[in-house]
C-alpha cells in the first residue's frame, strides 16, 4: 500500500501528468465538482459525493470526429482525422461509475469492437475512490457495489489528511511503480 499526505496531491497529480493526461474531479463552485484535466492550481475535489458529468465521457465522448471529407473533386476523398489516444490516469472514480464502465465494456469491447473505445481503454489507467457515504439515491445496493471497495485498476481511499493507494492490476502496478521511482 502506498500512502501520501493530502498536502501533496498537486505533487502526485505532477507526477501523474509527466507521461498521462490526469482527468479529475476539479472544483467549479462550492457545490459542484466536473472531470477535467487537471493542470497545475485546479483544485481536485474529492469530497464531492458525484461530479456534474460521469467520467464516462473520458473513454466515450457525447461526440467525436470520426473522419472528414474534402470535396470539389470527384471522387470525393475521405480523411481520417483520428486523434490518436494518449495514455490517461481517471482519478477519483467512484464505484458506481466503476460498473459503468463494467456495462461500456460489455457492449464496445465486444465483437464488432469500437476501437475508439477500445484504444482508449487500453491506455487509461482508473484511479478509484472508496465511497464514504451513500446516498440513499445511490446504486450501490441495486447493482451490488461495495462502495469502499472500489476496484480499479488502483484503488483509493482518503481520510481527513492522507491519501491510501492500493493497486488492483498490472496497470496499476506499473503506475504506482512509477510513483515510488
Amino acid at each position: 500500500m502506498y500512502k501520501i499526505s493530502l498536502n501533496e496531491i498537486d505533487k502526485l497529480f505532477a507526477a501523474f501528468a509527466k507521461e498521462n493526461a490526469v482527468y479529475a474531479p476539479i472544483k467549479q463552485d462550492d457545490n459542484s465538482s466536473n472531470y477535467k484535466v487537471w493542470s497545475e492550481g485546479m483544485e481536485v475535489c474529492l469530497t464531492n459525493l458525484n461530479t456534474v458529468k460521469s467520467p464516462k465521457d473520458i473513454f466515450f465522448p457525447q461526440t467525436e470526429n470520426l473522419v472528414a471529407f474534402k470535396t470539389g473533386d470527384k471522387p470525393v476523398e475521405v480523411i481520417e482525422n483520428r486523434d490518436a489516444s494518449v495514455p490517461t490516469v481517471l482519478f477519483g472514480v467512484k464505484g458506481c461509475d466503476l460498473k459503468g464502465f463494467e456495462v461500456l465494456d460489455k457492449v464496445f469491447l465486444s465483437e464488432p469492437v469500437d476501437s475508439f473505445y477500445a484504444s482508449r481503454r487500453e491506455k487509461g489507467i482508473i484511479v478509484s475512490l472508496a465511497c464514504t457515504r451513500p446516498s440513499e439515491t445511490c446504486f450501490c445496493k441495486s447493482f451490488d457495489i461495495n462502495p469502499a471497495e472500489p476496484m480499479g485498476d488502483v484503488s483509493l481511499w482518503k481520510t481527513e489528511t492522507e491519501l491510501f493507494f492500493k493497486s488492483n492490476t498490472p496497470k496499476g502496478d506499473a503506475l504506482m511503480e512509477k510513483l515510488m521511482a
